[in-house]
């Protein structure tokens, strides 16, 4: 379920994104109308996409856009008006931030949707990948601390320390890590 954040002073913004959202399979579409109620939102719930439409009630919003694109994997539209435009994206583009110009032309913010949809899949990916290899490193550690314990604990050499965790691994269908973290508990107990 795709999840969006619309901050807004505007009800007429406000339809015409939750409108655009909508076509673009947006199935949770939530509304602050305040910088604040937006920073609230977002430290509670995790969003897929969060459109800030400058300047808002209580705020000028670039802060809100920045906050959204530093503390979680959301992806950020602002919108400026067009005499800005240039100066804020400026501003925004070390952020990840993309912005588009007021007044907005429907066909141009579908475009810059689905740009923001194509990066959010890319970012999930790079993401994923990235929990992959930090679990390899974890096992990775695990099983260096075993071979650590069996060459401590029984005098083998590193090489035949390696090959008893693959050994017992094959033999117990077993993953390298679970094997050593039952060396690791049974030399820890001694």
């Amino acid at each position: 379920m795709k999840r969006a954040l619309v901050v807004s002073k505007s009800e007429k913004a406000v339809t015409f994104f939750k409108s655009m959202l909508k076509e673009d399979r947006y199935e949770d579409i939530l509304i602050a109308p305040t910088g604040a109620v937006a920073r609230r939102t977002l430290s509670e719930q995790d969003m897929d996409l969060c459109i800030v439409d400058i300047p808002l009630k209580d705020e000028p919003g670039s802060e809100v856009a920045i906050k959204a694109a530093e503390n979680s994997a959301c992806q950020v539209i602002l919108t400026v008006k067009s005499e800005y435009f240039d100066e804020v994206t400026h501003q925004m583009e070390e952020y990840g931030i993309m912005t588009v110009a007021k007044p907005i032309n429907r066909q141009m913010f579908y475009a810059a949707l689905k740009m923001t949809d194509a990066i959010g899949i890319r970012v999930g990916r790079i993401q994923k990948e990235k929990e992959k290899l930090l679990q390899k490193i974890d096992d990775l550690r695990i099983v260096n601390r075993a071979k650590l314990t069996l060459i401590t604990n029984l005098g083998m050499s590193e090489n035949d320390a390696h090959k008893y965790i693959e050994r017992q691994a094959m033999d117990m269908r077993r993953t390298k890590r679970q094997v050593a973290e039952n060396i690791l508990k049974t030399y820890q107990n001694r």
